[in-house]
């Protein structure tokens, strides 16, 4: 059986969805902030499930509910790839300490996450890869880990900076098969 997490259940456009996908036999948990006002989600059949997908409390609350893991990633790009495509006035003795920088930022990065999932009681597998491309290490890290959903969030920089450097969060989103929610 299909299971499927919407957020926003309570009414407009993610109360249609549940009401869609409960008819065609499917598995719902409707995601709401105050699911003492969601009759309606309720009157579905649907399992009505507390998120308030802009509080990470609530996330970690809502995935131990649920009994969700998570797979927390962190792309450390390659320094020396960088510096190689600058051309061949790249300095090898600069590129190894900006390497482990990268790679301690990353494992402490990954052990905040690790710590505030087991404070919520949730299981969490920490990843750390140098891909080619970030994008790609998170699309191909959810893969090989099986993954649901890749939960991400977005710098929130405007359209012009977006478009000069680009999106992490934009490629995963147009790449990726995996369905992508993003935390703004």
């Amino acid at each position: 059986m299909t299971r499927v997490v919407i957020t926003g259940a309570n009414r407009g456009l993610g109360l249609a969805l549940v009401q869609q996908y409960v008819k065609r036999g499917a598995e719902v948990i409707g995601g709401c902030r105050n699911p003492a006002a969601a009759d309606a989600l309720a009157d579905t059949g649907a399992e009505v499930q507390a998120l308030d997908t802009g509080s990470s409390e609530s996330i970690a609350a809502f995935a131990k509910e649920v009994g969700a893991s998570v797979v927390a990633y962190y792309a450390a790009e390659s320094i020396e790839r960088l510096y190689l495509e600058k051309g061949p006035g790249s300095r090898p003795l600069t590129v190894r300490p900006l390497e482990k920088l990268l790679r301690e930022q990353g494992e402490q990065y990954l052990a905040e996450i690790r710590k505030a999932a087991e404070a919520a009681g949730v299981e969490c597998e920490t990843v750390m890869t140098t891909p080619a491309t970030p994008f790609q290490g998170i699309i191909d890290t959810a893969r090989k880990k099986k993954c649901d959903v890749i939960f991400i969030a977005s710098h929130g920089r405007d359209k012009l900076a977006t478009l000069l450097l680009g999106s992490v969060t934009q490629k995963v989103l147009v790449h990726s098969k995996i369905p992508v929610l993003v935390y703004r």
